[in-house]
């Protein structure tokens, strides 16, 4: 008679370890790529990224991008300039809206100033911001 073989589990938990390590190696490798990369995230956001924001309106997300970039102390230059300028407006359209509701109309009239006083190089960003305005800003009587 033949003898049944014994089941080996550690010879189970060996293939396991090893179909666990192929599925993992490159989702780490993936994640240290963005990390240490020149072109990763710790070296900020680039103008693709926020022109993209701006054209699909997503201003809360160039308003992030934008913050983020000078938190990290990344250099504005004067191709993406109007963008931080921009999304900097937009911060205080919004702000606008926030003083009108808590009923502080001398910070909301200067808020309104601030944004009237804009300069922008490019004229697509000064139509954006009179659309922004059309939103959060109530003209006072």
């Amino acid at each position: 008679m033949r003898k049944k073989k014994k089941f080996n589990i550690s010879l189970l938990a060996y293939v396991l370890c090893v179909i666990m390590m192929i599925i993992i190696i490159p989702c780490i490798a993936d994640i240290s790529g963005d990390v240490f990369r020149g072109k990763g995230r710790m070296s900020g956001y680039e103008e693709d990224s926020l022109y993209n924001d701006f054209i699909e309106n997503n201003y809360e997300g160039l308003l992030e991008k934008t913050e983020y970039n000078t938190g990290i102390g990344k250099d504005i230059d004067k191709d993406t300039q109007d963008y931080y300028t921009f999304a900097n407006a937009y911060k205080k359209a919004f702000n606008y809206k926030v003083y009108m509701n808590n009923g502080e109309k001398d910070k909301a009239e200067q808020v309104i100033k601030d944004i009237d006083s804009t300069q922008f190089n490019n004229v697509l960003f000064k139509e954006a911001l009179e659309n922004v305005k059309r939103i959060y800003i109530v003209i006072l009587p």
